[in-house]
C-alpha cells in the first residue's frame, strides 16, 4: 500500500511498536504468508485467548490435508479481522518481527481483541503465539510489554485480560510477570488432547500497570510510531453524539 495513501486512509498500516530488537506491525499480505509458513513448523501458545486464531491443526501432526486447512483458515481469519477494524472495534493483530541486517523476520503474533462495547468499557483481551524456534529468548515478555503499553497509554484502556491453561507454564509466567491477577476459572477442552482442563482467567488494570516496575520500564523502552495519523483517523470516523 502506497505510503501517503496508507497514512491518510489506512493508518493502521503505518503503526509499529518497537522494543529492543522487536518490531510489531500490522499483518499484511507479505508477512501473512511468512507467518502461515512459520505456523506450519509449530507454535507455542504464550497468551491464551479463545478469540485468537488457534486452529486445532496447529497442534496436530502435520499432513498435506491439515496444512491445507491451516493455511486456508489462517488467511481467511486474518483478512476478516482486518476488514472489521474500526474506531468502535479497534482490533490489533500485530506480526512480531525480529530486526536483522537482512530485514524483519516474522516470529509470531500478538493481538489485542476488543469487546463489542469497546468505546464504553475501554478494555482488551490479549492473545499471542510464537514460533517454536523463538521460544526461550525473552521474546514473549517483550512483545507483551509492547502491547500492554500501547493498550493502556495510547488506547486509553481501563483493563486488559488474558488467560492460560494451568499446564501452560510459559503463558502463566509471562502473565504473572506483567502483573495480571487471576480472577476466576473455568474448565475447557484442550485443543491438543480434547481433555478437560482448568483455564485461569486473568486481569491487569491500568493503575496497577502504570505503577509497576515493568509498566514504567515499558514507558521508557517501547516506541510507538504512526500514532498521530491513526488518532486523527479515529477522530474522523468515530460516531459523534
Amino acid at each position: 500500500m502506497e505510503t501517503n495513501f496508507a497514512k491518510k486512509y489506512w493508518p493502521l498500516a503505518s503503526i509499529t511498536l518497537e522494543i529492543d530488537d522487536l518490531v510489531l506491525n500490522e499483518i499484511n499480505d507479505s508477512n501473512m504468508a511468512e507467518l502461515t509458513q512459520l505456523s506450519l513448523n509449530g507454535i507455542v501458545n504464550l497468551d491464551e485467548n479463545e478469540n485468537v486464531f488457534m486452529p486445532a491443526e496447529f497442534f496436530l501432526k502435520h499432513t498435506d490435508e491439515t496444512d491445507v486447512h491451516l493455511v486456508y483458515n489462517h488467511i481467511r481469519w486474518t483478512l476478516a479481522a482486518r476488514s472489521k477494524f474500526s474506531p468502535e472495534h479497534p482490533e490489533f493483530i500485530f506480526c512480531v518481527n525480529k530486526k536483522t541486517d537482512a530485514g524483519l523476520v516474522p516470529m509470531g503474533v500478538q493481538a489485542l481483541h476488543p469487546p463489542s462495547d469497546f468505546l464504553t468499557v475501554r478494555g482488551y483481551n490479549s492473545g499471542s503465539w510464537l514460533g517454536k524456534d523463538f521460544q526461550g529468548q525473552g521474546v514473549g515478555k517483550k512483545m507483551r510489554m509492547a502491547v500492554l503499553h500501547f493498550g493502556f497509554e495510547y488506547m486509553d484502556c481501563n483493563f486488559i485480560t488474558s488467560g492460560y491453561h494451568e499446564d501452560n507454564a510459559a503463558s502463566k509466567q509471562i502473565s504473572r510477570t506483567m502483573g495480571y491477577v487471576e480472577n476466576g476459572y473455568e474448565y475447557t477442552g484442550t485443543m491438543k488432547t480434547k481433555e478437560r482442563a482448568r483455564f485461569a482467567r486473568c486481569i491487569l488494570e491500568r493503575d496497577v500497570w502504570q505503577e509497576s516496575v515493568i509498566g514504567k520500564r515499558a514507558k521508557e523502552e517501547v516506541q510507538v510510531n504512526g500514532w498521530d495519523d491513526l488518532d486523527a483517523w479515529f477522530d474522523v470516523l468515530t460516531p459523534k453524539n
